[in-house]
C-alpha cells in the first residue's frame, strides 16, 4: 500500500456481487479514497453512473486505490465475461 493509504482511517469494508446485470452501492460521504478488488472473475466498474463492457476494467484479483470523484457518489460494477464475481471495496477517509 501507499503511504497515503496507510495513514488514513478505514471508513467501511463491503463487498458487491458483480453479475450479467448491473449493481451499484452509495459510497460513504466521508470517504475519500477507496481500495477495490475483483474477486473470481474479471469486472467492470464506474462511479456515478452504470458500468458497461466500455467502462473501466479490473482483473480477476488485482487491487486499485482510487480517489473517490465526489462525495455520496455510487460505485457500480459488471462481470466483464460469462463469469460472475465480487467487488471487495474497503473506503478511507
Amino acid at each position: 500500500m501507499c503511504d497515503t493509504i496507510n495513514s488514513m482511517r478505514v471508513v467501511k469494508a463491503w463487498q458487491i456481487a458483480s453479475t450479467d446485470s448491473n449493481a451499484s452501492q452509495a459510497l460513504d460521504g466521508i470517504a475519500k479514497k477507496v481500495s477495490i478488488r475483483a474477486k473470481t472473475a474479471d469486472l467492470r466498474f464506474n462511479f456515478g453512473a452504470a458500468a458497461s463492457s466500455s467502462t473501466f476494467f479490473i482483473g480477476k484479483d488485482e487491487r486499485l486505490f482510487l480517489d473517490i470523484p465526489y462525495k455520496g457518489c455510487t460505485l457500480q460494477t459488471l462481470r466483464d465475461a460469462s463469469t460472475s464475481g465480487h467487488l471487495e471495496v474497503i473506503e478511507y477517509d
